[in-house]
């Protein structure tokens, strides 16, 4: 059995190691076709040695180890034979997790293997490498945002007042879709898939207020001709025939009326009935499964250049597909994370068609 403790937190391993041991971990990805046999959290993910890892593979595997590390909560990554592929991609989360440099901890890590009795002389296969390089240069730089702000605008809502209007939770995701609401052109228009009770949807107008800017809203959860969309109730108890008067009155006490059009649906049924309208502001908070996150992702096409697509949760299952969809799309940017923490649920994803 092999195995190397990359730090107190991760441990990358073989198959052998990670089926004998896995129950000392809180989580275990696997690269291996054949996967392991754990009972604890698990990611198989494979790619063999010859491929590419593609960027949704990358992604998954980052974002899934990073939401089980810390609190004294281990993670084990485990190739076929523990020598190369669990290591780069363990090197990888590393460097994510302390927030340092990637080569700098591929050094690191080479020096301790060659101290190994026998020495080995680890390093990232080429392909491999190149990708991660490629992955890296379309990734969050967290930088703040930068835009001529419409503050003073006499219609716009403050943002302490929006935050109040909104419920006040999950400010640092409510203050970034506000802020790029703000840098809506006038005549722009603004579309927002899922909007649950409205949270989301309050900030998106208080930024738009007194501006000529349409705001379009889908979710299936709303009533229509007095029936319900099919399954909405299945999918979000507790919704049912007054839900859409309860968000229509939450938009009229922050003095929202007929600032926002609703359409009670689901979001790929209005895709396939949308014209060729431009889209200034796309904010996603709609199905979190892989499959609902890339249906979601073909209303990017519709974002003008130099719009923005604004993903909220981004999680393994809606990061990897986004990251999917636009892999062969270099004219989409990651732009800006509303938290320190992007694989938390609660953070905003923001990307800019350049």
């Amino acid at each position: 059995m092999r195995h190397r403790d990359l730090s107190i937190l991760l441990t990358q391993g073989d198959k052998e190691y990670t089926e004998a041991n896995w129950n000392q971990f809180s989580a275990v990805i696997s690269l291996n076709e054949e996967g392991a046999s754990v009972g604890c959290g698990y990611l198989h993910r494979p790619v063999k040695d010859e491929d590419t890892p593609s960027p949704a593979d990358i992604a998954c595997w980052v974002s899934f180890a990073l939401q089980f590390m810390g609190d004294n909560k281990r993670v084990l990554v485990n190739c076929q034979a523990g020598q190369n592929r669990s290591l780069t991609i363990g090197t990888l989360i590393l460097s994510f997790f302390e927030n340092r440099p990637y080569v700098d901890v591929v050094k690191e890590i080479h020096d301790k293997c060659l101290q190994e009795d026998p020495p080995h002389n680890w390093g990232p296969y080429q392909h491999w490498a190149d990708a991660i390089d490629l992955w890296h240069r379309i990734q969050v730089e967290q930088k703040p945002l930068e835009h001529k702000s419409l503050a003073t605008h006499p219609g716009i809502i403050p943002l302490e007042e929006a935050l109040k209007f909104a419920g006040g939770q999950r400010p640092d995701y409510l203050t970034s879709l506000y802020k790029y609401t703000l840098i809506v052109p006038d005549g722009g228009r603004i579309v927002e898939l899922g909007c649950y009770k409205g949270d989301s949807t309050v900030m998106i107008a208080c930024g738009a207020k007194g501006r000529d800017i349409q705001i379009i809203t889908v979710d299936p959860v709303f009533q229509h001709g007095g029936s319900f969309v099919p399954d909405a109730h299945l999918k979000y108890p507790g919704f049912h025939a007054s839900s859409l008067v309860r968000f229509l009155n939450r938009l009229s006490e922050a003095g929202l009326d007929g600032m926002v059009s609703v359409v009670p649906d689901y979001s790929w049924n209005l895709l396939k009935r949308w014209d060729s309208r431009k889209i200034d502001l796309l904010f996603v908070d709609a199905e979190h499964s892989h499959e609902g996150a890339k249906r979601d992702a073909e209303w990017m096409q519709h974002v003008r250049v130099g719009g923005w697509a604004a993903w909220d949760d981004w999680i393994s299952a809606v990061s990897s597909a986004v990251l999917e969809h636009i892999a062969d799309k270099p004219y989409w940017k990651l732009l800006h994370q509303s938290t320190d923490t992007p694989t938390s649920d609660y953070c905003i994803t923001i990307l800019q068609r350049t």
